[in-house]
């Protein structure tokens, strides 16, 4: 008779099955298969209630007050930023509003007439943030310094900007996610799971 080889994981899932019983899904055998996002800190903006966001659990938190938060990781070679913006009565932004004016003025840096700044748009498009409509834009951010004022104020020379923002009631929540172009192959993923995470509280 001819074995037939199970690879560990198979036998693994098949001995969960029968220990378990036919209750089991298969939503349940894949959810222990979770991407690194949920190994992770959830912060809360607790005084408002305005949203909560997860994060990977080495990051922290370097600057919160009550609209704008910044989390940073180990290196701090990525930097996430959320910030709500509270509107008056009087003003009134439709998302297609703020969103003109942002991309006028993340394009206004490269008219300018100081040639050390220089931006360039890769993606510019409508979006989904905590499923509301929202407007995401990815940008790169190349800037030529005399000196080492790159590593003080904590942006690198040639970094790479994903922005998402929604408008809903009187205000406008913005996150972003930046980190140095030669190192976005390393937090691609982890940008896209902060995103998806971002969650607009009651």
């Amino acid at each position: 008779m001819n074995r037939i080889s199970i690879p560990p994981l198979a036998a693994i899932c098949i001995c969960l099955y029968l220990t378990i019983g036919n209750g089991m899904t298969l939503e349940a055998l894949t959810s222990v298969f979770r991407p690194e996002i949920l190994n992770s800190s959830v912060y809360t903006m607790q005084k408002l209630q305005r949203f909560r966001v997860s994060y990977p659990s080495d990051w922290n938190i370097t600057y919160d007050n009550e609209s704008t938060s910044i989390i940073k990781s180990p290196n701090h070679d990525a930097i996430l930023t959320i910030s709500v913006t509270n509107l008056s009565p009087k003003t009134k932004y439709t998302l297609n509003q703020y969103s003109e004016q942002e991309i006028k003025k993340i394009n206004s840096v490269t008219t300018g007439r100081d040639e050390r700044f220089r931006v360039a748009i890769i993606e510019s498009i409508p979006y989904l943030l905590s499923g509301n409509n929202a407007y995401k834009i990815v940008y790169l951010n190349e800037t030529q310094f005399n000196n080492d004022s790159a590593a003080t104020i904590g942006v690198p020379s040639e970094s790479r900007h994903i922005v998402a923002w929604t408008v809903t009631g009187n205000r406008i929540y913005r996150i972003s996610c930046i980190t140095n172009e030669s190192q976005y192959s390393n937090y691609a993923n982890i940008f896209t799971d902060i995103l998806n995470s971002f969650e607009l509280l009651q």
